[in-house]
């Protein structure tokens, strides 16, 4: 078993990258955004150079394949299933030790959408391709983290803090991946793929 399905590494590196974000009352520096975007980039860069990645993904997707999302009404049920089973994930994410105010943050950005948008059955087929959305976050995070070590970022503070949440959600959708195919949750390794989507989109 490889680092893309371990959990264990993905949640050190979620919890890693909440407990540098600054106090929310303060703009954050380029040198706290570089630290933040580094570990994101650490993170997907260490997983996809690891030798076993190929087959951990390959396993990954046989579970998630489990799922029909052709089926007639497949997407309602989607949609009712988060809703009823939001609890027994945020479970999940704290039982693997992920903090929980990281846990609460994830779903909530799940939540908006798979619940608040009208393309959700586009992006699930966008999201389908696990490699490519990998390659994508760890190309945000890395190239986001040189710009800001160069200080090439100009941005509000309210810019700044979208990225580093956007980057929190990369890494805890690798999380969620992980965490369910630990517990065989076909379902929701969907919705971790669509919490990396959903940055990819707006950072590609």
């Amino acid at each position: 078993m490889g680092v893309l399905v371990d959990e264990k590494f993905w949640v050190m590196a979620t919890n890693r990258m909440w407990l540098s974000f600054p106090p929310p009352d303060r703009p954050i520096s380029n040198e706290e955004l570089a630290e933040i975007l580094e570990i994101g980039c650490r993170t997907f860069s260490e997983v996809l150079a690891d030798p076993d990645y190929a087959r951990d993904l390959e396993e990954v997707i046989a579970l998630r394949d489990t799922v029909d999302t052709d089926a007639p009404g497949w997407l309602e049920d989607f949609r009712g299933f988060f809703e009823r089973f939001a609890q027994r994930e945020r479970a999940l994410l704290v039982q693997s030790q992920m903090d929980e105010r990281v846990a609460v943050r994830l779903l909530t950005a799940l939540q908006d959408v798979v619940v608040g948008t009208g393309e959700a059955e586009d992006w699930i087929a966008e999201a389908e391709n696990l490699n490519r959305l990998f390659h994508d976050a760890r190309d945000i995070c890395c190239g986001y983290a040189e710009r800001a070590r160069r200080e090439a970022i100009q941005a509000t503070p309210e810019d700044r803090s979208k990225l580093v949440h956007d980057a929190l959600e990369l890494v805890g959708g690798g999380a969620m991946i992980a965490i369910d195919t630990t517990a065989w949750e076909p379902t929701s390794i969907i919705g971790g793929s669509l919490l990396i989507y959903g940055v990819v989109r707006r950072r590609l």
